[in-house]
Parts: structure tokens; sequence; C-alpha cells
């Protein structure tokens, strides 16, 4: 991905002037991998385009790390819980590469907003993007037996995307032991 008018583009056509707007608005920041963008528990309610690299969603439960999604270039970051309702984050966001992101406010958004009703509706397809991933990822990987999870995974996501993804994570994802993961991976190559 190259800009931020690129990637909106890509879910939304709007126009050079809302393209300019948002740009005025949007910080471009960098992260290291490994590092955490938010956590649960605290509240952070600004909203994050991601321009390069790899993103996990992640939730803890008696100690146990849960992984929810994945999301790379074009994909959004963001907390619902946090953004709508000012309450703390539920889930933890963690850079699986060096990432770069956009950087929105949520106080700057919805100027924008008010302002400008072409980038109200960019924001509203990008949110029906996010819940119809969230769908997907249940419907496709969320259901079904272990081989047939691992398979629709595989399916879904770009190679590029899997190989940077550490094992334990994809297992996590699918629900299933790393053990098991080891087996699908040898059943899926054979096919």
């Amino acid at each position: 991905m190259n800009d931020l008018g690129e990637i909106i583009r890509l879910v939304y056509p709007l126009s050079s002037d809302a393209i300019e707007l948002l740009m005025q608005y949007a910080q471009l920041k960098k992260m290291s991998r490994n590092k955490l963008l938010f956590t649960e528990g605290g509240v952070n309610n600004n909203f994050y385009v991601i321009k390069k690299g790899l993103l996990r969603f992640f939730h803890i439960n008696e100690d146990k790390d849960y992984t929810i999604c994945f999301t790379g270039p074009g994909g959004v970051a963001i907390s619902m819980h946090s953004y709508l309702f000012n309450k703390p984050a539920m889930c933890n966001i963690e850079a699986m590469t060096d990432i770069e992101f956009y950087e929105f406010s949520k106080e700057e958004l919805e100027k924008l907003f008010s302002k400008s009703p072409e980038i109200a509706n960019w924001a509203r397809i990008m949110a029906f993007e996010e819940i119809y991933t969230m769908e997907r990822r249940f419907t496709y990987v969320g259901t079904g037996d272990a081989y047939t999870r691992f398979k629709a995974f595989m399916q879904m996501r770009p190679q590029s995307e899997i190989q940077q993804i550490p094992l334990k994570h994809i297992a996590s994802y699918l629900r299933i032991t790393p053990q098991t993961l080891s087996r699908m991976r040898r059943m899926y190559a054979r096919e």
C-alpha cells in the first residue's frame, strides 16, 4: 500500500477533496514488531488504518492467549468498545511485524463525519467490512472440524501474510493445538 488515498479507495471511492481532508487529520506512525498498539483493560478510542505490516488481535483469559483475528495492509484496528462507549478495550492488538499505520483520534473523526457525509459513508463501509470479516471468520474458520477450519484459513488469506504469522498464533486462532496444526499442514501440502 502506498498511501491513505490508495487504501481508502480499495473500500470506497472517495473524492480527491475528501481524501485531502482526511489526510489533514491522519498521523502516519510506525511501530516495532512485538509492541502492543493497545491493551485490553485500557481505553483507546483511536481509529487506525494499516499501511504496512501485520497485526494480531488477542484476548487473555486465565493466563491463556486467544487469537481473535489478524489484519494487514488496508485493514483497520479499533476497539469498538472503547470507541463507542469510552470503555476499556476488550482485546490487545500486537504488531506481528514492523508496522506503519495512520492514526485518527475519535474527536478528529467525529469532526470529519460532521464536515463530510462522504467521509462518514467511508467510515460506515469500513465498519461494515470489518463486521463482514468477523462474520466470515466465525462462519468459515470458526466451524467444522480442525481440517475444515485450517483449509478455510489457508484459502482466505494471502500466503505472504500467512508466512509471517507464527504457528502458535495460527493454532490459537483456529482453536487447535500446535501438534494438530502440524498434522493439518502436512495433509494440506499433500492435496
